[in-house]
């Protein structure tokens, strides 16, 4: 009767005793403090990886300083280089063109906000420039329902009000403190309303920001 009057106890003792605080917060724990990128957590890194080498190889740069791949007005330094955590570039060139999927995690949410706000900026301010040989570049931005906030930008060559040869389609994405472009240029591309993968890349990987994004 002694033994089991003193196993009550004892549950009643650690009944008694606080959960950590951690132990319900685990996701957003791991994602507040998540400031790597793992190894092969772009979509195409693993391609990118197996294909350093070949023909038309791919480039992958870890560069925290690699300025956000979409960069209307052209500046040498780009737009949300600063307060970065961790950066991953992945570049194909072609002989028509090229793509590139980049992400880009901030210390805080506040500073990846700050970036696509600069990028969202930029499309506005720099929306019509000189692109050489009598061409204008124009770029056009509509939101898109992705994460916590997205835009999808044309940039093609006109002349006059004729759409020309040349021109990129990308997607960017910040959800969290992490933000995700998606581009891709070719030459022959002449409508500004045809948009490559990049949207369907996006998609995915707006699922896998999850891990930098502290409300998951």
């Amino acid at each position: 009767m002694k033994t089991m009057m003193g196993a009550v106890a004892a549950l009643a003792v650690l009944a008694a005793i606080p959960v950590p605080a951690y132990a319900a917060t685990t996701e957003a724990t791991t994602a507040t403090k998540a400031t790597k990128i793992p190894k092969n957590f772009l979509i195409h890194e693993k391609e990118a990886r197996a294909n350093l080498n070949a023909e038309f190889p791919w480039f992958v740069s870890e560069a925290t300083a690699e300025p956000l791949d979409l960069n209307p007005c052209g500046t040498e330094k780009g737009v949300g280089r600063t307060g970065r955590s961790a950066a991953r570039t992945l570049t194909h060139a072609e002989p028509d063109g090229s793509v590139v999927e980049q992400l880009v995690v901030y210390g805080s949410e506040a500073r990846a906000k700050q970036a696509f706000a600069a990028v969202r900026k930029a499309v506005k301010d720099c929306r019509v420039h000189p692109a050489g040989g009598g061409l204008s570049e124009v770029y056009t931005a509509t939101p898109l329902k992705l994460g916590a906030e997205a835009l999808k930008v044309s940039y093609q060559n006109y002349k006059g009000s004729s759409a020309k040869a040349g021109g990129g389609r990308a997607v960017i994405v910040r959800r969290g403190r992490a933000v995700a472009v998606y581009r891709a240029y070719a030459s022959f591309f002449t409508k500004a309303d045809v948009y490559p993968r990049n949207l369907v890349d996006a998609k995915k990987m707006t699922v896998k920001l999850c891990a930098y994004d502290s409300s998951c």
